[in-house]
């Protein structure tokens, strides 16, 4: 629904759905995401979002616990 508004809305048939966050990550043309998911989701999406190389706006928390928090932290330096 939200694809046929916009598409509506511009005029155009240009929005892409995604039904799996690593497909958007393996665009080239993508160089950074803005992760606003469910709390439990933000960790993972930024982890997938760092391997990918993107650059990454997440919304707070960004992980739920110090642990995914550090593994985040290391994803992202590495």
């Amino acid at each position: 629904e939200a694809k046929q508004a916009i598409d509506s809305h511009y005029g155009s048939n240009d929005v892409v759905v995604y039904r799996d966050l690593r497909e958007l990550l393996d665009r080239k043309d993508i160089d950074a995401v803005l992760i606003a998911t469910g709390d439990r989701w933000h960790g993972a999406a930024s982890i997938l979002a760092a391997q990918a190389g993107k650059d990454i706006y997440c919304e707070k928390p960004c992980g739920i616990t110090i642990e995914v928090c550090q593994q985040i932290a290391e994803t992202v330096q590495r």
